[in-house]
């Protein structure tokens, strides 16, 4: 049985051009809609805690690190999918 091996080194050129739209992109954050401040897409503000116009978590306030105080507060119409995910992302037990 052969394997079929390339006849000739893959010149830096060539490698190069089939790389070309290999590009990272920079992600641009959004405003949020509650409070003004810069949210990265698709997430929980960290600031106030809404998501597309609803109370996610319980806001922790600006430079509080306390992570239990954000999984304790989390509030009724987040549902129990969510609390779950949210919780795996932070990493507490359930």
């Amino acid at each position: 049985m052969r394997v079929t091996a390339p006849k000739r080194r893959t010149s830096h050129s060539k490698k190069n051009k089939r790389r070309g739209h290999d590009a990272l992109v920079p992600v641009n954050p959004t405003i949020c809609s509650k409070c003004s401040e810069p949210v990265m897409p698709h997430r929980i503000c960290s600031h106030c805690g809404f998501y597309r116009g609803r109370q996610m978590i319980a806001p922790l306030g600006r430079g509080c690190r306390n992570v239990e105080a954000g999984v304790r507060g989390l509030t009724e119409s987040c549902t129990g999918i969510m609390m779950t995910l949210y919780r795996s992302w932070i990493g507490v037990a359930q």
